[in-house]
């Protein structure tokens, strides 16, 4: 079993040896290129020039007929509009003109920095009025890129004759990642003495201090403003300033900060731009109006009233990510946060067409219904597009739509939240049949029709086919699927040359070459332990006796020996950041040639490795630590299951005479692995042991069992004397003063905290360690004590990990909440995590004694790593869980009316999810269980009929579908649930007091049909729940609810 994913490397030359653009980590003026995330392909400068940047107005629903042809044929809907800022008229509904009266001019937009300028009319074009009973004729638009659809004239004219001085908030999505990267110089040096981290920084610190990284030559594209190349599938004018560190930009740079800074002010008083720019830079105005413009336009400022400059917050907006329901509503999670860590609600009628992933500002609204105590607001911009493209199934327009496309078909997207559909251009080389699954590029957003427009990319088969669906898979996620990791051939051929020339020794092929200046440990019992069919072995260790305490080695492949700085392997390791584990493949980050071969820690061969020495005392603490170049000779190529055999069943195991060669050793580790555990403990540790599920598949591919993955002593033993290693390496590298791309585990949001306690206390455990000003590790560790000794850990672990932050990798060490360490970064796995790379590349600069531009640099590189592998990390996720999905649809596939046992993994205002012993979880949809139903959800509980269902209550369900294009599965409950107590309806609904936009929804339809009136279908449901369901329907209209004798409620919140 693997236990992180890989990581590519980077040569270490001599100094003298480096070129400028070796020493940027890039290559020829290149810059790594940065992939996309969360199912989304990002857009290059140029695209998001043209539509990620459209300021949108309060949306309101428009009819077909100011839908209009340009001229040519085709018609592209803009998202800028040219009423921004302002309230939009009621359009009035036409009927559908003929095409000749369609064609007219758009209206010109007005410009962002003179708000109070009139917006020029459209012309107006010749409408016919149809007869009253003729139905109003569907209308054909076909899109190409670079037109732009009108705008009625007298839909213009109403809304400007309507217009008011709102704020008109222009956003942009910022940027801020030098280009320059890390000077990778590391002389050889006789690594056989250990490195002293004091000495490295009083080296670094006597080098020349006048030294900036302004003496660094930027790579030549970006030097010259071309990064399309660069920097690959990203980009906007900010990078390309940012990787040519010269005077000019670090002057905008400063003007840059001082304008956030006076508007951020609270003394600030609002004035129109070309004051501000006086005030900033009377000297050079044009300069600072340009700064402020790209202010606006990246949403660090707002124009508001009279073109006054202001900064967002004060315009009363805020700027989020916007997250799609199928129904139509959606929230939106604030990049800053609202202090109470709530998601603000969009519904749907204010949407602005956002999709799903979208970057948007919204405004916020005063709290319509103080009893629900919940955000709500509308969203006026659309800042940036993350969605590109999406994966669906080609089908005809359906007829509910009031436009078409010429082809008179669509691509209904697989993803539930895309609630559109794209229509398919004409002019498109590729035009598919009914039925094909294919992908398709945006060309033009959603509007109020419901229809975004688009061209195929690209057709995977057969919808609804295995291998169609896996593919399509593959490139929702913008991973490369193909035969040899996908790497092209010039790559391939690299990687097998360097595999192939190995290691170089000198004149005795024993020493010499590649083995000067390294700790030789090739006579040590060195050994490697990893999974049955792991291949990429990237570490080892050894393991002695040191008096009362151990000496525990932890040896890593010298990756970085072998892949060059600025090499296309390189770029490559970086665009991937991480080798993919699916269950078919793996998707490696470098060719197997490297991976697989040249730096795999094969037993009975030499291997060059970087090894992290530590000396643990007796208490499991780490007095003494060292970082060396070594070679190794691995002596046994060890199994996480065979040990673990030898473990339980001593000599009698069948593979005791394979490790008898370990000796001692086996038997030090076994005693380190107990002392670290409970050092582990003390510390506070979370243990939240979640199920792993393996998938087997047939020899057609196709999945034929599920079964349960065992963590035995061997995994968790490895896994103890790693996260040893990732500290002792963090904290070199911090007490050196050296950059680190660090791995992080942020403390959890005091809001979440306190839902959590909510829930524990809700299931009678004791929450007592959690009432302190701050929750430590070691109080959430007590109380999933106390759930895992009452049979209810699993649940518990499940709703905590929710309520923790996510870790992820930064340049500040701000510890790691989860392991309660204070340093923390991944060292272990260069071959398949890029991060372990630039950790070994700085393990080299402290080494070599790296001047201070090297270091500034450094940092700088590290920045933008750490950005790309959390990008790397969430894509690289979320395809391993999508493909797992498609797997285990697969294999419930045919079994449709088959009866199983399960249990709630997860409760929502929708449904519930139940999941089976092998791991498969599916959706039960609140509309099919019988009778009203009230979520609960501080409580997480669904009530209703004297029946309560929560987390962890076994229930029988019956399979009712499992569509593998949509990777999903649908149960119908059979039997199961808890009685709830009398009352318990009343109890619910006081507590809840509506406060989401789901609470005390009908649970019969599931969707949001108000409860309380008419009978439930099924089942009547109890008095008691009636009354609450109503109580809460008047508290979300803003109405006092009755008590029982008639009396008002005055309307305060329990």
């Amino acid at each position: 079993m693997k236990r992180g994913m890989g990581d590519g490397d980077v040569i270490l030359k001599k100094k003298e040896e480096l070129t400028s653009e070796e020493k940027l980590g890039t290559g020829p003026g290149e810059k790594p290129e940065k992939r996309s995330t969360e199912n989304t392909r990002k857009k290059t400068a140029a695209d998001k020039s043209d539509t990620a940047g459209s300021a949108v107005k309060k949306p309101k629903r428009r009819s077909s007929a100011d839908k209009t042809d340009t001229g040519k044929g085709t018609a592209k809907r803009s998202a800028k509009k040219s009423t921004e800022g302002m309230p939009e008229a009621k359009d009035k509904p036409k009927t559908a003109k003929n095409k000749s009266a369609d064609k007219k001019p758009a209206g010109k937009k007005s410009e962002a920095k003179k708000p109070d300028a009139k917006k020029s009319e459209p012309k107006k074009s010749d409408t016919k009025k149809s007869d009253a009973k003729k139905p109003p004729e569907k209308k054909t638009v076909t899109k190409r890129s670079g037109t732009k659809k009108s705008v009625s004239k007298k839909a213009a004219s109403e809304r400007m004759a309507d217009e008011k001085a709102e704020a008109v908030v222009l956003v942009g999505n910022a940027e801020r990642n030098g280009a320059a990267e890390i000077d990778s110089a590391a002389a050889s040096v006789d690594a056989a003495e250990p490195i002293n981290a004091a000495e490295a920084v009083g080296n670094a610190e006597s080098d020349d201090a006048t030294a900036s990284v302004a003496e660094i030559a930027p790579p030549a594209e970006i030097a010259s403003g071309d990064v399309r190349d660069s920097v690959g599938v990203g980009g906007s004018e900010r990078e390309i300033h940012a990787g040519g560190d010269n005077a000019a930009f670090r002057a905008e740079e400063s003007l840059r900060a001082a304008l956030l800074g006076l508007l951020g002010s609270p003394d600030y008083t609002p004035i129109r731009r070309g004051e501000l720019c006086e005030l900033m830079a009377p000297d050079d105005e044009r300069t600072a109006g340009a700064v402020l413009d790209r202010l606006i336009a990246e949403g660090e400022a707002a124009v508001g009233v009279r073109g006054r400059i202001m900064s967002l917050s004060r315009a009363g907006c805020v700027r989020g990510r916007f997250r799609a329901n199928a129904r139509g509503f959606g929230f939106v999670t604030p990049e800053e946060g609202l202090g109470d860590g709530s998601d603000i609600y969009i519904p749907a009628d204010e949407t602005a067409y956002a999709v799903d992933g979208d970057t948007v500002v919204v405004r916020m609204h005063a709290d319509r219904d103080r009893r629900e105590r919940r955000c709500e607001g509308e969203v006026i911009r659309i800042v940036a597009h993350s969605v590109t493209a999406v994966t669906g199934t080609v089908i005809p327009v359906p007829p509910e739509y009031p436009v078409t496309s010429e082809t008179g078909l669509c691509v209904r997207p697989d993803d539930p939240s895309y609630n559109f559909i794209v229509l398919i251009d004409a002019g498109n080389d590729t035009v598919p049949h009914a039925g094909s699954c294919v992908s398709a590029v945006i060309t033009d957003y959603p509007d109020h029709t419901g229809t975004a427009c688009g061209v195929i990319e690209r057709v995977f088969g057969e919808s609804g086919t295995p291998d169609a669906v896996y593919a399509s898979v593959f490139y929702e996620y913008g991973v490369p699927l193909g035969p040899n990791g996908a790497f092209d051939g010039e790559l391939l051929a690299e990687a097998e040359r360097i595999s192939e020339e190995g290691i170089h020794y000198g004149a005795d092929g024993v020493h010499g070459g590649d083995i000067d200046g390294r700790l030789d440990l090739r006579g040590e019992t060195v050994f490697t332990l990893d999974g049955a069919d792991a291949k990429d072995l990237d570490d080892a260790i050894s393991i002695s006796r040191d008096g009362n305490g151990y000496i525990l080695g932890v040896h890593i492949a010298d990756v970085s020996h072998y892949v060059r700085p600025g090499s296309e392997l390189d770029r490559e390791a970086m665009r991937r950041g991480t080798s993919v584990y699916v269950t078919d493949r793996v998707v490696p980050m470098l060719p197997r040639p490297i991976s697989n071969g040249i730096c795999s820690l094969t037993a009975g061969v030499d291997r060059l490795t970087v090894s992290a020495i530590m000396h643990i005392d007796a208490q499991g603490r780490t007095v003494r630590s060292e970082l060396h170049r070594s070679v190794i000779h691995s002596r046994l190529r060890g199994v996480y299951g065979e040990l673990n055999d030898v473990i339980a069943r001593g000599a009698e195991s069948e593979y005791a005479e394979k490790y008898s060669v370990l000796g001692e050793s086996l038997t030090c580790a076994q005693e380190l692995y107990s002392i670290l555990l409970d050092a582990s403990g003390r510390r506070g540790a979370l243990d939240m042991e979640t199920d792993e599920a393996r998938i087997i598949l047939d020899e057609n591919g196709a999945p034929r069992d599920i079964v349960l993955v065992e963590r035995g002593t061997a995994e968790r033993m490895i896994e103890q004397f790693m996260l040893a290693a990732n500290e002792a390496v963090a904290q070199m590298l911090r007490t050196a003063g050296m950059p680190c791309v660090y791995r992080i585990h942020e403390d959890p949001s005091p809001e979440k905290m306190q839902a959590f306690s909510v829930f524990a206390h809700n299931l009678g455990l004791d929450i007592t360690p959690l009432r302190g000003d701050r929750v430590t590790p070691a109080a959430l560790s007590a109380v999933l004590a106390e759930a895992e000794r009452r049979g209810i850990g699993s649940v518990v672990s499940v709703v905590l990990l929710r309520s923790l932050m996510k870790a992820r990798y930064s340049t500040e060490c701000t510890g790691h909440f989860g392991l309660a360490l204070d340093n923390y970064c991944h060292f272990t796995s260069p071959i398949r995590r890029y991060p372990d790379l630039c950790v070994h590349r700085f393990i080299g600069m402290l080494a070599d004694g790296a001047n201070a531009a090297e270091i500034a640099a450094a940092k700088r590189f590290a920045e933008q790593a750490a950005e790309s592998s959390n990008e790397s990390e969430l894509r690289a996720v979320g395809l391993e869980r999508a493909i797992d999905d498609l797997y285990k649809a697969m294999y419930m596939s045919g079994r449709e009316g088959e009866e199983f046992d399960g249990v709630v993994s997860s409760v929502t205002s929708f449904g519930m999810f139940v999941s089976l012993p092998n791991t498969v979880e599916g959706l039960v949809p609140i509309s099919s269980l019988d009778g009203f139903f009230v979520f609960d959800e501080r409580a997480l509980t669904l009530s209703g009929n004297r029946t309560v269902y929560r987390l962890g209550t076994p229930v029988r369900v019956r399979l009712t579908r499992s569509d593998i294009v949509r990777r999903r599965i649908d149960f119908v409950l059979v039997g199961g649930g808890e009685r709830s107590e009398s009352g318990d309806g009343d109890r619910i609904a006081r507590v809840r007091g509506g406060a989401a936009p789901s609470a005390g929804r009908h649970a019969s339809d599931g969707r949001g049909r108000k409860g309380g009136r008419g009978r439930a279908r099924g089942n009547r449901a109890s008095a008691q729940l009636k009354r609450a369901a109503k109580a809460a329907q008047k508290r979300r209209g803003g109405r006092g609810g009755k008590r029982k004798g008639g009396k008002k409620s005055s309307g305060r919140r329990r």
